[in-house]
């Protein structure tokens, strides 16, 4: 139940606006002054605070500029008569969360103190997911849901082992972001990342991308050089989009998967390298094994340690952090 601070000296409009919020379900303290408000809050502190600014004993936004410390936990609503918006305005600047105008109607009331109460109550929730994973799973991700805190076990447990991941899931669920809070959490962080999209690359170019070419390769090929498995030895390769690597490719990525030695393309000579493979894929990998597309040795080489990442509609507690992340991604460069 939540705990709502009414400041209010008018007592008949102090009683109704109490009367209406218990009626709602609402625990309702009141107090008929600044400071009766100042008492309380060094007693207590409410979820809400219904804060009129006209008072007998001074103004209400001097309530919330000298008790900041105290108003910290709470949203603020504040009520001011009809032609002060200004006042209402400079509240909000101040960090109100919203305001109502006098006289105040029982239902503007309750649709403001509701709205307050499910931002509270959410706020509070993603703080206890967030110091939940921070205290389990160390890592810049952005996850509070139950959901993405089991995906984030299987992270940090893999992340402790060169294993390799089949990280799956539908487009825009964050899989290459968990691909990279595995390396930077793994002991492989000091040693290099590399990532590349299987499926961005041209199919005659993802062999020379993936395992390097020898000069005289191939027509342009003036020097040799290093393939992305070459370039993070010591370290982690993501392949992004697995799926679309060339079925004539995957019989060499499957042999490096096995015994850990490459040739560049062109060359004769075997080159020994110690990485960790993640491979990520939006599509579904035994059934490209079904239809052909895929081979079923590669599949099981890669599927090692699979882990499914659920899109956000199966952890809609993650959409609020999310939001609040990109706002304050973008506000800053774009002003």
């Amino acid at each position: 139940m939540a705990l709502v601070l009414l400041v209010e000296d008018e007592q008949l409009l102090r009683w109704s606006m109490a009367r209406w919020l218990e009626q709602a379900g609402f625990q309702v303290h009141q107090a008929g002054s600044l400071a009766e408000a100042k008492e309380h809050l060094h007693q207590h502190c409410p979820d809400i605070v219904l804060l009129d600014l006209g008072l007998p004993d001074g103004f209400g936004l001097d309530l919330i500029e000298e008790e900041k410390q105290n108003l910290r936990e709470s949203e603020i609503i504040v009520v001011t008569a009809s032609g002060h918006v200004e006042d209402a305005v400079r509240a909000m600047k101040m960090g109100a969360f919203d305001f109502l105008t006098k006289p105040v109607s029982q239902e503007a009331l309750l649709e403001v103190v509701e709205k307050a109460s499910a931002w509270r109550r959410s706020s509070r929730d993603a703080e206890g997911f967030r110091r939940l994973t921070e205290s389990k799973i160390k890592g810049p991700l952005i996850a509070h849901s139950p959901a993405m805190l089991r995906v984030l076990d299987q992270a940090k447990q893999v992340a402790a082992a060169p294993t390799t991941v089949l990280i799956q899931g539908e487009t825009g669920v964050g899989k290459e972001v968990l691909a990279r809070f595995i390396h930077a959490n793994s002991p492989q962080a000091s040693g290099p990342l590399q990532a590349i999209n299987c499926a961005a690359i041209p199919e005659q170019l993802v062999e020379s991308e993936l395992f390097g070419y020898e000069k005289g390769a191939f027509t342009d090929a003036r020097e040799s050089r290093k393939g992305v498995f070459e370039l993070a030895d010591g370290g982690t390769v993501i392949l992004d989009e697995v799926a679309e690597i060339p079925l004539a490719l995957q019989a060499k990525l499957l042999r490096f998967l096995e015994e850990r030695t490459l040739r560049r393309l062109g060359g004769t000579r075997e080159i020994r390298v110690e990485v960790r493979v993640i491979a990520i894929t939006n599509r579904n990998l035994e059934q490209r094994v079904a239809e052909g597309h895929f081979r079923s040795d590669l599949f099981y080489r890669l599927n090692v340690f699979p882990i499914w990442v659920p899109p956000l509609r199966q952890r809609r507690e993650d959409i609020l952090p999310l939001a609040r992340h990109f706002l304050q991604s973008f506000a800053a460069p774009l002003g």
